[in-house]
């Protein structure tokens, strides 16, 4: 493993979010599945024309940072979107005007799926990644 990958997984774990580190570093280890390189023809003959292969460095710090990505920005705007969405369902529905959407637990405490002091960071990382090109 790469060590620019190495060190943003150890920022995850020291924010709480090894469960992130994990998922990116169990996919990293398990590679990516390519063909054989063998002649044309043989593949059809193997009963596993397949091998398993090491990503390549730009291929884990990509891993990485579309990781990154899909839970602090993608997610996010996903959840805004569903947010409006569902808003105007239910004042279409004729239900008076309808300030927020709480998830809560069985104990009826509001679960937040993601804190909306994020906005700006999400913004700001969201930024960063498109300029690495992510």
């Amino acid at each position: 493993m790469i060590d620019d990958v190495r060190q943003i997984l150890l920022t995850l774990r020291d924010v709480r979010l090894d469960w992130m580190a994990d998922e990116v570093e169990m996919t990293i280890r398990a590679g990516k599945t390519v063909l054989k390189d063998v002649e044309p023809g043989v593949a059809r003959q193997l009963k596993n024309p397949t091998v398993t292969m090491p990503f390549s460095a730009d291929e884990e710090l990509a891993i990485c940072l579309r990781t990154i990505r899909a839970y602090f920005v993608d997610l996010p705007a996903v959840w805004s979107k569903t947010e409006t969405l569902l808003k105007g369902i239910f004042e279409g529905n004729a239900i008076n005007h309808l300030e927020e959407i709480k998830i809560v637990d069985a104990e009826e405490r509001q679960m937040m799926p993601f804190d909306q002091s994020y906005s700006p960071e999400c913004l700001r990382l969201e930024t960063l990644l498109q300029k690495a090109g992510f």
